[in-house]
Formats: structure tokens, sequence, C-alpha cells
């Protein structure tokens, strides 16, 4: 039909659609190829726009003086993503009542989204000292903290938030979670519990129980964990892979292999889901299966000195010697403060009966153990370093 005509339609199909937003798009699917028509429709767009902005120009002027409006333009900011332009407005807020606690709060929400943490403890701070019967106000508060680095403190307003609110699950749950980074796995064990006991239907707190007990040695109690976290959603890899870790180590290695090879079909892109798969298969003399997967995770990820380490051990146990060599350097460029990578190339020298080279690096595995305070590891590799300055040290 003629141009106006179309241009009706595209007015009507861009009405139903959303309007603003939606227009130009209208109009490719109006008349993909028709220029013309994409810039009747730029035009309208750029229009309604101007004409908004001073719409919103105008309210402004209206509500100069109400601190509400500037917060609740500042939360549309926020849900948007756009903290900058939050953070003005609540500013603007402030500045005309600065009295609210909220006011302070949502624009310490906008400082933690942009990681600003010590900003956003300011404007915490002061939302508690106008209220300080709000649980969220601790609640973010700590996690300001636990992002600084002072992990006493976020604790102490989780158990203030606690406190206030004993039957928010979410609270329990990040409080286990910090004092698992703190490496107090019982206590967070206990948190968990209550997470899971006020609300028994989400996965990840099953997950994280699990991670708590396996770091405990409960290898038993963290499959439980893991199958329940499972049951509710099959379709996080991580909680595949967390189950074939603690299958590993209590050396159901063909029960590992299986929950990597899932976690693997969710995410094809997880580095240490190869690694480990490659470890559990080593541990059934496997090497050339352990290699492929030790190649996958290396090409994903090629700065983890592990993966090379690991790679090491299977080329040594296929006797490619220089292969393994050459891994367990790039192991030692990678991270050269850790011993087990010189010890493990002493051991590969030893096993093919190049006492020097196994001396080397044995006193280099010895020194850097005597250094971290383990004493136990030390011992052990100074009688290796005994033996091979015996005069019977092949035997």
């Amino acid at each position: 039909g003629d141009l106006e005509t179309v241009v009706f339609n595209l007015i009507k199909r861009a009405e139903s659609e959303g309007w603003v937003g939606k227009l130009v798009r209208a109009a490719r699917k109006q008349n993909p190829g028709n220029l013309l028509l994409q810039a009747i429709a730029r035009e309208l767009l750029i229009n309604t726009y101007h004409k908004e902005k001073e719409a919103e120009q105008q309210t402004v002027k209206l509500n100069h003086n109400d601190s509400g409006y500037y917060n609740n333009r500042g939360l549309s900011h926020y849900n948007l993503g756009e903290y900058q332009a939050a953070i003005e407005d609540f500013n603007q807020a402030i500045k005309i009542n600065p009295n609210i606690a909220n006011y302070y709060y949502n624009r310490g929400l906008s400082h933690y989204n942009l990681s600003e943490y010590q900003a956003a403890i300011e404007d915490f701070n002061q939302a508690i000292k106008l209220n300080s019967n709000d649980g969220d106000y601790y609640y973010y508060r700590g996690w300001s903290r636990y992002n600084l680095g002072e992990y006493q403190a976020a604790i102490e307003d989780f158990n203030q938030a606690i406190k206030l609110n004993p039957n928010d699950d979410n609270y329990y749950y990040n409080r286990g979670w910090f004092r698992y980074n703190l490496s107090e796995y019982q206590a967070a064990i206990e948190d968990f519990n209550q997470a899971i006991k006020l609300n028994p239907n989400v996965a990840n707190y099953y997950n994280r129980r699990g991670m708590s007990h396996y770091n405990l040695g409960e290898y038993q109690a963290a499959i439980a964990d893991y199958n329940q976290a499972i049951k509710i959603n099959p379709n996080v890899a991580n909680y595949h892979y967390n189950r074939g870790r603690s299958l590993h180590d209590l050396a159901d290695y063909p029960g590992a292999i299986e929950n990597y090879n899932q976690a693997i079909k969710i995410n094809p892109n997880g580095a240490d889901y190869y690694y480990y798969r490659g470890w559990s298969r080593g541990d059934l003399d496997d090497y050339q299966g352990a290699i492929k997967d030790y190649n996958k995770a290396i090409q994903i990820n090629p700065n983890d000195a592990f993966y090379y380490n690991n790679r090491a051990i299977a080329r040594e146990k296929l006797n490619d010697n220089e292969g393994a060599i050459k891994d367990i350097n790039r192991a030692i460029q990678i991270n050269p403060n850790d011993p087990l990578f010189y010890k493990n190339k002493a051991q590969f020298y030893e096993n093919k009966s190049k006492r020097q080279e196994a001396i080397l690096n044995y006193e280099e595995a010895s020194n850097l153990y005597l250094r971290q305070g383990n004493l136990e590891e030390y011992q052990k590799v100074r009688e290796k370093i005994k033996k091979l300055n015996s005069p019977l040290w092949w035997l």
C-alpha cells in the first residue's frame, strides 16, 4: 500500500508491542528493506523520547522538594542496573530529608553493587543509626565487610540480622557460607541445618552443607547432601562434580567418573571436571584417558599448575619421561613455591636412576617444606636425600 497506510500500520503495530522501545523493530518487521520507513520510525522514536524527557523534567520541577520522588526514581535506576544515576538521586533525596533510614540503605546497596564497599558500609551505618531494627541493614553491611576481608565483623552483623529476624533462612545460609570460608565447617553445618529447617526446598543449602561435610572428611554425609541437592535440581553441574569428588575420596573411581561425566554434559567448559575425571581415570590405571582429560582441562585453563603436575605423573607412568619433565617444569614455572612439584620431579629422576638431579630437586622441596613449617613432609624428603647419598642408594 501507499506510505501513509504502511506508516499507520507501523504505528498501530508499535503501539501493540509496547510502543517506544520496539518502534524500530516493528519497522523492520513491517518492511525490512524500506530505509525510509525505518527512518520515519527512528524519528518517531526520537520525538517520543524527547517528549518523555520533557515530561520527566517537568515532573522534577513539580517535585523538586519531594524526597520520595528522588528515592523512587533512584530505585528505578537501581532496578535497571544504573547504580551511579541511582546514587545521584539518593543523594538528592537525602539532601531534602536526611532522616529517612531507607534512603541511606538504598544508596548503600548502589555503592555495594559498584563494589564500593567502604562507602556502602558508611551508608548502612547511617541507616542503622536511624533505625536499628531492620535486619537487612546488618545483612548487607555484613556482606560489605566480608568483601573487605573483615570476616569476624561480617559474622557479627549476621548475628544481629538473625537476632532481629530469626526466621529468615537466607541469613543462616549466608552466615554459614561465611563460616565455611573461614574453615569453620562444623559451625557452617549448624547454620545450613537451620536454613534447611526453615526452607527445605533450596538445593544449594544441601550442596553447601555437603561441601562442609566433605571438608571434615565426612564423605558419606556429603554424598547424602549432594543426592538431595541433585534431587531438587539435577541441572547444576557442580552438584554432580561435588558428589564425584566425595566418591573419588571413597575410592569409588567408576562412580566418580559417572558424576564427572554428568557435570561435563551439563557444562562442558568446567576445567576442573576434566581434571578430576582424569585423576579418577589415572587411579584406574587408564593413563591415556587421564592424559586426554588433562589436555582438555589445560586447553580450558592453561594456568593451573596442578593440571600439568598430574599430566606429568600420567606421562611418567607411560614412560614418556621427556613429556613428564616438560610438564612438571611448567607446573614449577606457574607456581615455583609448591614443594610437591619439586618432589615429584625428583621422583621422576630417581625412577630413572638420575641421582644428582633427584637430590637437587629433593633439596629444593625440603627447603620449601621447612619454610612452610611442614616438618612431617620435610623429614620424609630428608630421608629420601639421605638414602640417595648412601653407597647403596639404588637398592
